[in-house]
């Protein structure tokens, strides 16, 4: 099945996409989107496992960026490949890989979620420590005119007797 689509890439059926591929830089075009393995004309290879979350805690944001535009790539590769299988009447020889990458993709969102509610705890707790300092100053005088929830609490009407 890999050999037909291998055959489509490199054959002159298909000029139009081998000329496309030849304008583009290495890894810079339509080359991301299909392994080279089906060019090749063999089956995909089977890969390790998904990237653990303890893994991907002690990674900097800048790593976690990139990681994610590489298993961004790989799973537009791997659908492509999907794609060019159904097209062709076959399957992918490792649907797990797909499985693998989002896994991967999951756990960084995951991660980066992790770190932004601790980021905004440790804001409000810093915030909450400056405030009882007085670093901040609120106006006495509410520029609007209405009641705040503060004011409303203390100055409660006594029900009126009629």
């Amino acid at each position: 099945m890999f050999s037909q689509i291998g055959k489509v890439f490199r054959g002159s059926t298909s000029s139009s996409v081998m000329s496309l591929m030849r304008k583009t830089q290495p890894k810079r075009g339509l080359e991301e989107f299909i392994d080279k393995t089906i060019l090749e004309g063999k089956a995909m290879e089977s890969c390790g496992r998904a990237w653990g979350i303890r893994e991907l805690r002690i990674k900097s944001l800048s790593d976690l960026q990139k990681l994610w535009i590489v298993l961004m790539k790989e799973r537009n590769m791997l659908l492509t490949a999907r794609l060019l299988a159904k097209t062709m009447g076959g399957r992918v020889t490792h649907p797990e890989r797909l499985v693998k990458v989002r896994t991967g993709m999951a756990r960084i969102k995951r991660v980066i979620a992790e770190r932004e509610r601790e980021a905004r705890e440790a804001a409000k707790i810093e915030f909450e420590k400056r405030k009882a300092k007085g670093y901040y100053s609120y106006p006495q005088v509410n520029p609007l005119g209405l009641q705040t929830s503060s004011e409303s609490s203390t100055t409660q009407e006594a029900p009126s007797s009629q």
